[in-house]
């Protein structure tokens, strides 16, 4: 069975007078894995609750397959929901929940157990079948719940922060799991999570919501590369991306708070209504991801704050004046507290972003020279 086709046309939830969703409009793609990322509160739960009906909208429509859902039970309209808590039936053995979906579509008893027993092995739990959820560790009731959910194989998956409550071995595994089991199934897959890294490996898509909106959509690596404002550019990423305070001067652009002179070979043309954020007082920003951050022997010089060793690399905490920025660099490269380096940035990765607005600035940067200001 191939996955439902989603549409979401001016969807909002109020409660009270508090907007939890703005309206917002969203076509997920049959067979689409799509990730809504964002912050505690930022309304991805509630959007997943009412694509579920376990909430009304309070304006907007939910279309299946261009049929209009909105007011339609949960039981119509062939969805599995995993919650953030597991939600078993503790009574029941772990097979006995995981096959108790497929026995309410009026399966035998023999062939819910078979597909329930099929499904627990692939997850890693077939020795527990027989087990109680209160005998289950957290991660594990967790793993049984996504199992119950997926082997219904219904044609659209809403999870919310399903790995929330697993170690980092068991994320990963369970992560590779969804994937293969999303492909295999075809099924359309909302994933709400917090957690941006778990974005970048599963999406097909990110979402990216705060505080009731969808400010950005796209591929992950696009959004990654090509963040549409401060907040995206600083919510994915680990760490962030960092950010300079800077002004335009002359022919360049200096970095308030670090003497810094950045030469950008293209600077914009003003008279092409592009160059205003240059002048205005208020300023701009050069967002740089500490992966583009380079340390050489040339370059503006900074001292070394701090080395964080994570494994395959590390991340050095640079200071200039009172500009603090972080570079990632191979774990082999050994750097102390103390140490002056040259700082570069690799053109490719600077962004640039009005400092009143927060929006990214469509200019594109050939070549920086980072200087100490004459």
């Amino acid at each position: 069975m191939s996955g439902v086709a989603l549409e979401f046309e001016g969807l909002g939830k109020r409660f009270g007078d508090f907007a939890a969703v703005h309206p917002l409009n969203l076509s997920v793609a049959p067979g689409e894995l799509l990730v809504l990322l964002g912050p505690s509160g930022c309304g991805k739960t509630t959007t997943l609750r009412m694509t579920a009906g376990l909430e009304f909208p309070s304006e907007g429509r939910i279309l299946f397959d261009g049929k209009d859902v909105t007011r339609k039970p949960p039981g119509e309209r062939d969805v599995a929901f995993v919650f953030q808590l597991y939600a078993l039936y503790p009574h029941m053995t772990v097979g006995e929940n995981v096959a108790f979906p497929l026995r309410t579509q009026g399966r035998s008893a023999v062939e819910a157990s078979r597909a329930a027993s099929a499904m627990l092995e692939r997850l890693g739990l077939g020795m527990l079948a027989g087990s109680k959820p209160r005998q289950l560790s957290g991660a594990d009731q967790q793993r049984a719940a996504l199992a119950r959910a997926l082997v219904r194989k219904p044609r659209a998956f809403l999870l919310d922060e399903p790995l929330n409550t697993l170690d980092s071995a068991q994320r990963e595994f369970l992560r590779e799991q969804i994937r293969e089991l999303h492909k295999e199934m075809e099924a359309t897959t909302l994933f709400v999570t917090h957690d941006q890294a778990e974005a970048l490996a599963l999406g097909d898509r990110i979402a990216v919501m705060g505080e009731g909106k969808i400010l950005q959509c796209g591929p992950p690596r696009e959004v990654y590369e090509n963040p549409n404002s401060l907040f995206v550019a600083n919510f994915l990423g680990t760490p962030g991306m960092n950010f300079l305070f800077a002004s335009r001067s002359g022919e360049a652009v200096r970095v308030q708070g670090a003497d810094w002179m950045v030469r950008v070979s293209d600077l914009p043309d003003s008279k092409a209504g592009l160059g205003e954020a240059w002048t205005n007082k208020d300023g701009l920003y050069l967002g740089i991801r500490p992966e583009h951050v380079l340390l050489t022997g040339e370059g503006a010089p900074c001292q070394v704050e701090h080395t964080e060793m994570l494994g395959a690399y590390s991340l050095v905490d640079l200071r200039a004046g009172k500009v603090r920025l972080k570079a990632r660099v191979p774990g082999g490269r050994r750097y102390r507290e103390g140490d002056t380096v040259g700082v570069s940035f690799h053109p490719s990765g600077c962004r640039w972003f009005d400092a009143v607005e927060g929006n990214a600035l469509p200019w594109h940067t050939q070549e920086v020279k980072c200087t100490p200001s004459r």
